[in-house]
């Protein structure tokens, strides 16, 4: 499985971001429910989650709380990624252009190999 990036962008102010099962107790003090958490103080703040964390659970709701804990209210974007791991391997079997009549194929493999530069 993919790792999860929980990411919020704060453009002015302080934020405490709290991650949970229990909506109504997330973020509360001592809640046992709450399981990741991040402060920021303007910039990126970034909650990385591994799905082999010992916390994380497949087929879960999981509620994100955003506190502002500055005097002033807090500008935030936040966004939900997930970081995939890509393998390619060259080796020239690819499905895609695995087609067997002669005359498709040459199209095809000239498609596939042809590279274009500015310098010419």
């Amino acid at each position: 499985m993919d790792n999860f990036v929980l990411e919020a962008t704060v453009a002015s102010g302080q934020v405490q971001m709290f991650v949970g099962t229990d909506p109504n107790t997330v973020g509360d003090e001592g809640d046992p429910n709450t399981i990741w958490n991040r402060t920021s103080d303007r910039g990126i703040v970034q909650l990385k989650v591994k799905t082999t964390d010992k916390d994380f659970r497949m087929a879960t709701w999981y509620y994100v709380k955003l506190v502002s804990i500055s005097r002033r209210d807090a500008l935030i974007n936040i966004n939900l990624k997930q970081s995939r791991k890509v393998e390619f391997v060259p080796n020239n079997h690819d499905q895609f252009y695995g087609n067997p009549h002669q005359l498709f194929n040459s199209l095809l493999l000239y498609q596939k190999y042809q590279f274009e530069t500015v310098n010419e």
